[in-house]
């Protein structure tokens, strides 16, 4: 089964590069299933995917991380590719990862601020409902 995220970030992979974790979590409190998704969640379910491998590295326009389907030197955790720049060098142990973003995204994600441009977070636009929606077939 190809998962909500997945169906994301194959649609992102042929305009742009990828898409930000609170993206990616955002998107999933807009399915019509009861599941909540965790930062934890997300990234172990990416790390165990069978759909292909992902990238988690740092982007320059967004100015964060995002999870893209492209290919540089990485870490490889299962299907999860990290590259280890920013404030994940010297974490080479997945639970570490886990850990960083946990602290790092906790309060956007509780505020609803899941979109993530130039460094500055934000509530969903309207262009990325509807992007999410196309790929997802959300209602």
């Amino acid at each position: 089964m190809i998962t909500y995220w997945y169906k994301l970030l194959e649609c992102k992979s042929k305009g742009a590069t990828g898409l930000t974790i609170p993206f990616l979590i955002g998107a999933s409190t807009l399915l019509p299933s009861s599941r909540t998704w965790t930062i934890s969640d997300l990234i172990i379910d990416i790390s165990k995917n069978q759909n292909g491998e992902v990238m988690l590295r740092y982007c320059n326009t967004t100015r964060d991380f995002i999870l893209a389907k492209t290919y540089i030197n990485h870490l490889t955790f299962g299907n999860l590719l990290v590259v280890p720049e920013k404030n994940l060098k010297g974490l080479d142990k997945l639970g570490h990862i886990i850990e960083s973003f946990e602290l790092d995204y906790a309060k956007l994600i509780k505020s609803g601020e899941y979109s993530i441009e130039n460094g500055e977070a934000h509530e969903f636009s309207i262009k990325d409902l509807d992007f999410i929606k196309k790929c997802i077939k959300v209602q």
